[in-house]
Formats: C-alpha cells, sequence, structure tokens
C-alpha cells in the first residue's frame, strides 16, 4: 500500500514539513535601485482619469520614495512598436502594477499587456506583479489568466471607498513594493 501511495505520502510528508518547519522565502538579489524604474502602472484608457488624479495623488503623498513611475502608454518609447514598448518597460520597471477594472478587462490589448507580462515573470522567475482592482469584478467575469493568477496566492489589492480602508491599502502596497521573490514551484499555492 505504501509503494502504491508513495506520492501522496512524500506530498502529504511535505506538507507537515513545511507547516512544523517552515520555509524561507527566496528573496531575489536584484534590488529597486538596479531598475530604471520603481513602478509601472498598466491601466485602461477610461481609467486613466482616476490614476491621475487619485492613484498617482495617493502615491506622492503616502509613498514618496517610489518617485520613478511609468504610468500608461505615456510612457511608452517613442519609434518602437507598442509590445516590444511595453516589454521594454516591465523589462525596466522593479515592479509592475496593473490596475483593472470591469472595463479593462473586456479590452483585448489590456489583457495583452497581461499576458506579456506573466510571460516576462514565468521567464525571468521574479515576482513582481501587483494587482489592483477598482471596482468589485464577479469570478465569472475574471479572465482565466486573471484566476490563474489569483489562484497562486499571488498579490493583489482591492481600491477600498472609506479613508480607514484607504491608509491600510497604502500600508499594504508599501509592503508588497519593498522586495521581489522568486518563484518557487516546489511550495505549493
Amino acid at each position: 500500500m505504501a509503494y502504491y501511495n508513495r506520492w501522496k505520502i512524500r506530498y502529504g510528508l511535505f506538507l507537515c514539513k513545511i507547516h512544523f518547519i517552515g520555509y524561507m522565502e527566496i528573496v531575489a538579489r536584484q534590488q529597486r535601485a538596479d531598475f530604471q524604474y520603481d513602478m509601472f502602472i498598466i491601466t485602461h484608457d477610461e481609467d486613466e482619469e482616476w490614476t491621475d488624479d487619485i492613484f498617482r495623488r495617493g502615491l506622492e503623498e503616502n509613498l514618496p520614495q517610489y518617485d520613478r513611475l511609468a504610468i500608461g502608454d505615456e510612457a511608452l518609447m517613442l519609434g518602437m512598436y507598442y509590445l516590444d514598448s511595453v516589454s521594454h518597460l516591465v523589462e525596466r520597471s522593479f515592479k509592475v502594477v496593473f490596475l483593472i477594472s470591469a472595463n479593462s478587462l473586456k479590452n483585448h490589448m489590456f489583457l495583452l499587456k497581461f499576458r506579456l507580462v506573466l510571460d516576462h515573470v514565468n521567464e525571468v522567475q521574479v515576482e513582481k506583479i501587483v494587482l489592483v482592482f477598482l471596482e468589485e469584478i464577479p469570478d465569472a467575469d475574471l479572465p482565466f489568466l486573471v484566476r490563474l493568477f489569483l489562484s497562486d496566492n499571488r498579490a493583489y489589492l482591492m481600491w477600498p471607498r472609506d479613508p480607514e480602508g484607504q491608509g491600510y491599502f497604502w500600508e499594504k502596497l508599501a509592503k508588497y513594493m519593498t522586495v521581489n521573490r522568486n518563484c518557487n514551484p516546489l511550495v505549493p499555492p
């Protein structure tokens, strides 16, 4: 019996070892200073006004140390193809923040950028994506890649409407911005 169930037994022992002993998160060697941008913020065209009025102002007030920002399509490099320019910014940014609304999930180009960034993360094996949901979106309306990303317990935040929740939001975002972790496929989600 033990021979036929050896994989389940090993998996159970591995989970017990992680539970009792713990594991050390593997932090990426590259620091924030090694990148040209602290943050590349990807947003939908219809959400740019909210991004400029609320998110950028909130970053300036609550996280002034993160001043090297690339926001939206205005930061893309001139003379390059669109997706090449997005890839260029992703490679040179410490973190990539997606501002997700219901309208953005209906836009094909926004989802293509999300796929491009996920491909980059899988290639370099460094978790550097943070999702910020601007509104409550039902699970049935989320695309497959977004649901897959969220199923791995990756970094995401919800934008709160109340001022107390917004203070907590900025603290949580500051925590996510401090370090990038290497992907560890041995630890189950």
